[in-house]
C-alpha cells in the first residue's frame, strides 16, 4: 500500500526535476518561471506525504466517521495551506504573471492525483 505511494511519489518527483531543468534550458532568461515552478513544487512535495499520512490514518480507522473526518481535515489543510500559499506569494511579487497559477495548477493537480489513486487503491485493498 505504501510502496505503491512512494514508487509514484518518487515518480512525480523525477518528473518534476526534470521539467525544473528543461526549463533552464528551453528559456534561460526566464528565471520568474523557474522560480515559480521551484517553489511550487517544495511546497507540494513536502506537503504531499503528510495529506496521504493522514488519508491512511482515516482508513486504518475502525469506523467511517473516523475516515471522514481524517479525509476532510486533510482535505481542508491543504485546501487552506494552499490558498495561504496562494495569497503569500500573490502578495509580495509586484508583477504577478500568470505563469505562477499555472505552475501551480500542475503541480497541484499532479500531486493531488497520486494521493488520491493511491487512497483508492488502499480502500479496495481495505474491503
Amino acid at each position: 500500500m505504501h510502496k505503491k505511494y512512494f514508487y509514484l511519489y518518487i515518480s512525480a518527483l523525477i518528473f518534476s526535476t526534470i521539467i525544473t531543468i528543461g526549463l533552464r534550458k528551453i528559456k534561460p532568461a526566464e528565471t520568474q518561471l523557474q522560480q515559480d515552478f521551484l517553489l511550487c513544487f517544495i511546497f507540494f512535495a513536502l506537503l504531499s506525504p503528510i495529506i496521504y499520512f493522514f488519508g491512511i490514518k482515516g482508513l486504518q480507522s475502525k469506523n467511517n466517521i473516523g475516515f471522514m473526518s481524517f479525509f476532510y481535515g486533510s482535505f481542508m489543510i491543504k485546501l487552506f495551506l494552499s490558498l495561504s500559499f496562494v495569497m503569500i506569494y500573490l502578495s509580495q511579487i509586484k508583477h504577478v504573471q500568470w505563469s505562477f497559477i499555472a505552475v501551480f495548477g500542475v503541480c497541484y493537480f499532479l500531486f493531488s492525483g497520486i494521493e488520491t489513486a493511491c487512497l483508492m487503491m488502499a480502500t479496495k485493498n481495505k474491503s
